[in-house]
């Protein structure tokens, strides 16, 4: 099993969580084990490590956090989060099969 990066967010530890559930297929998704976020849940351990280790570009993912902790009000962090969401969705469905 490949190791598991620390969170992209707060920096803490990941855990795998994996289940075998409705005829024996796998489940399986990576959260942060302090602030709790999480990959979806894929059909193996290998797909939800690879999504969970797969980073956009770490400097701006953490210029547009610093960005959103200086803002004062909601209307200057919408616009921030959801440019960061979008370079984050586009990166995570490349290659993900």
């Amino acid at each position: 099993m490949s190791e598991l990066k620390n969170c992209p967010f707060c920096g803490s530890d990941a855990r795998l969580n994996s289940t075998k559930q409705f005829s024996n297929r796998e489940y399986a998704s990576v959260e942060c084990s302090k602030c709790l976020v999480k990959t979806m849940v894929y059909s193996t351990e290998k797909k939800a490590i690879t999504a969970w280790n797969k980073r956009t570009d770490e400097q701006n993912l953490f210029k547009a956090m610093q960005e959103i902790r200086d803002s004062r009000f909601i209307w200057e962090v919408i616009p921030i989060a959801t440019r960061a969401l979008q370079e984050s969705s586009k990166y995570r469905l490349e290659g993900m099969e």
